[in-house]
């Protein structure tokens, strides 16, 4: 990678909204955070390389979490950069909880950024 990921400590306003209505209890899975940092304690930062911000090293096709564990998955601009995608996907809903929430983006017309790699770029129909 040609230089350091940028450190981001607010989410959208959109996020912080959705982060605002879950309950104390409720987990939220922030998959591909890369430097994320937040001091909410219901987030576990998630991420295929270790940095001091994440709390688990882990690759999205294969995760180490138990089966309905986590109540809202974040994965933004994640997609693109895995393998299979579809893989990820049926991993997302194995470690969600009924009723849980994704939130989840991934580029379609954008620039080459191949960190680490890109290799889907999915329109909003290939996205469901």
């Amino acid at each position: 990678h040609e230089a350091e990921l940028e450190v981001r400590s607010t989410y959208p306003a959109a996020i912080s909204r959705l982060l605002g209505a879950l309950a104390r209890d409720q987990i939220v899975l922030d998959l591909g955070s890369g430097e994320r940092q937040t001091d909410d304690p219901r987030v576990l930062l998630a991420d295929l390389r270790f940095t001091p911000r994440v709390d688990l090293v882990s690759d999205a096709h294969v995760l180490p979490l138990r089966d309905a564990s986590v109540d809202l998955v974040l994965a933004g601009a994640v997609f693109e950069h895995l393998r299979d995608p579809f893989a990820a996907a049926r991993e997302i809903w194995r470690v969600l909880k009924p009723g849980g929430q994704v939130v989840a983006d991934c580029s379609f017309v954008f620039p080459f950024h191949g960190y680490p790699a890109s290799y889907f770029h999915a329109s909003g129909e290939g996205l469901k």
